[in-house]
């Protein structure tokens, strides 16, 4: 077994591959998520909060992987 190369490092965390795209699939999927929250919530007030911090957490997920 060969060792373990510096490019194994920059692996994506959760999905194991070298480039960004798993990880930013899954912030847009995060991101639609929040947004349907918001559509069909039926009090604005106890979904803002939750789809606030999907969408911010779905932007972060991208951000990151657009800078791998």
């Amino acid at each position: 077994m060969s060792p373990p190369s510096e490019r194994s490092s920059a692996h994506c965390p959760v999905f194991g591959v070298a480039s960004g795209a798993p990880i930013v699939g899954l912030g847009i999927l995060i991101i639609i998520f929040g947004g349907v929250l918001l559509l069909t919530g039926h009090s604005p007030d106890v979904t803002l909060p939750p789809a606030l911090l999907f969408i911010g957490f779905g932007a972060v997920l991208i951000v990151l992987g657009i800078r791998r």
